[in-house]
């Protein structure tokens, strides 16, 4: 927590080290702080990392519509493949069993 306070207060912007410090919060449970770190990441260039963090912190809070754009930036964010694949699985799941989106879901299969 500490490290992300200092990080916020001095105008730190490197996506790469935020988020690593907002996986870590994560990890821990601290997702209002996740999603802190995800969301100063992204502003910079955080990439489908940072995207995908700040998915995980929003859907972990409830935020499902939210989590799900942010999934869908990170996606078009990746290049690789198995982050894609699982980026995809991701969106299907949220988009079928959390918000009943079957048909939408079917776009991601």
């Amino acid at each position: 927590e500490q490290a992300l306070e200092q990080a916020l207060r001095h105008g730190f912007a490197d996506a790469s080290v935020l988020s690593s410090i907002g996986e870590a919060l994560f990890k821990c449970g601290k997702w209002a702080l996740a999603e802190r770190a995800a969301r100063r990441a992204t502003a910079g260039d955080g990439g489908g990392r940072g995207y995908t963090l700040l998915g995980d912190a929003l859907s972990e809070q409830g935020a499902l519509d939210e989590a799900l754009d942010a999934y869908k930036k990170a996606l078009d964010c990746e290049d690789d493949g198995a982050a894609s694949a699982k980026l995809k699985e991701t969106i299907r799941t949220l988009l079928s069993a959390k918000l009943g989106r079957h048909e939408e879901a079917a776009q991601y299969a």
